[in-house]
């Protein structure tokens, strides 16, 4: 039997938060303990969740790209489609907002609210105890 990296980061933060923070109390060693603690919770947060929000970035940039009409960001897209990394994907997306801004300010507008909507799925939230 293995675990996957979220079920060990669990792991980690249940055996840091109910044997190491109590055993070393409220002193700063211990408070240090249950922050580690927390923070390894919203790790494995992170992990667990991180292919469901790179799949979801991928779709929304791929519907941004749809939306053009224009020949430029159009190539742009199929040389990253053509590479198939989300890496170049990402590449193609900084390139259509440069192109954006240079011209289409409906366009520029569609981009900033991407990288909003994504910025905010990216965002660690405090875990649950």
């Amino acid at each position: 039997m293995s675990l996957t990296i979220a079920q060990s980061l669990r792991s980690l933060a249940l055996g840091q938060a109910m044997m190491v923070a109590p055993a070393l109390g409220e002193s700063y060693e211990g408070k240090t303990a249950g922050t580690i603690a927390a923070l390894l919770l919203m790790l494995a947060d992170d992990a667990e969740t991180r292919t469901a929000r790179d799949n979801a970035a991928r779709d929304a940039l791929l519907a941004l790209f749809e939306t053009v009409q224009a020949e430029t960001p159009r190539a742009l897209l199929r040389d990253a489609l053509a590479d198939g990394s989300n890496k170049a994907l990402w590449n193609a997306f900084i390139d259509l907002h440069a192109y954006a801004d240079a011209g289409d300010a409906e366009l520029a507008a569609c981009c900033r609210v991407l990288l909003l909507e994504w910025t905010e799925r990216e965002r660690l939230r405090p875990p649950v105890l």
